[in-house]
């Protein structure tokens, strides 16, 4: 990582970055975590640059809405980009 920082140090790195890379790919909308020594919600707020307590989302998207919506629109891109749409064919 640069002069200074000891192994364990840079180890100690490496598991907190993988660790938020996983997070943040397994639930992209979550962007709290649960404060390990309070047991409570806290968050990076973007507004104030502060830890701040309570949740932050990045958006409200129901799991309903998403399979109903873009599943079928992810179907029909395929179709589009390998060419079996027949309708648009003539």
């Amino acid at each position: 990582m640069g002069p200074g920082y000891t192994k364990q140090q840079e180890e100690d790195w490496k598991t907190i970055f993988y660790s938020s890379m996983y997070r943040a790919s397994k639930y992209p909308r979550k962007l709290w975590e649960i404060d390990h020594k309070t047991g409570k919600p806290i968050h990076w707020s973007p507004y104030t640059g502060k830890q701040e307590d309570g949740v932050l989302s990045s958006d409200q998207v129901m799991p309903e809405l998403a399979e109903r919506l873009l599943v079928p629109a992810e179907r029909l891109l395929v179709c589009l980009l390998n060419g079996c749409l027949c309708l648009l064919n003539g």
